[in-house]
């Protein structure tokens, strides 16, 4: 078991009834591919903290948090800054035979994993909860310390003649002929 693995995998036949704390580190290579286009990269480590606790037979529930700081360009500006990311979350395990059959019979899986094996994986769960923190589209409004986006300061004649985009300049010079 790689040192990941001990971090995000807990045994739960070992989670006592009173429940267990977990915390830990990520590296932010661990978070690189949840980030959105905008997002450059994961400054320092991914934090998670958290507490497991048995609820019922064979189900167990985590609530807890995840943090980080992520450097982005405003999709306005396209200036760098720095975002701090917080968010927590419950999520709930339970193992296959204790999941209630819904209306149509189905089994209903919503907000639980599946208990498998002798572990409660935490990864994908930490997974879905950061990608969910990241904006889409990051903005000087997401900013740890928000600012005014240099695009919004800009005085509105700026805006009535927009200027070329250089890439679209060699389009100016083609004409159309009529080919009737």
């Amino acid at each position: 078991m790689n040192e990941m693995d001990v971090l995000l995998r807990i045994p739960w036949a070992r989670i006592p009834f009173e429940g267990q704390q977990v915390s830990g580190e990520l590296e932010a290579s661990w978070a690189q591919s949840l980030l959105v286009p905008g997002c450059r990269d994961v400054d320092g480590k991914v934090v998670f903290d958290g507490h497991i606790k048995p609820s019922g037979s064979m189900t167990y529930v985590v609530d807890g948090g995840v943090s980080a700081s992520v450097h982005y360009e405003c999709v306005r500006c396209l200036e760098l800054s720095l975002m701090r990311l917080e968010g927590e979350f419950t999520h709930t395990f339970r193992r296959r035979d204790k999941v209630k059959p819904g209306e149509d019979g189905e089994e209903v899986w919503d907000g639980v994993s599946e208990l498998k094996g002798d572990y409660l994986d935490l990864e994908p769960v930490l997974a879905e909860e950061f990608a969910l923190l990241v904006p889409p589209h990051p903005s000087c409004d997401d900013s740890s310390t928000p600012r005014i986006c240099s695009f919004q300061e800009a005085p509105a004649e700026d805006f009535e003649k927009p200027a070329v985009d250089p890439r679209w300049e060699g389009l100016q010079k083609l004409s159309l002929k009529d080919e009737s």
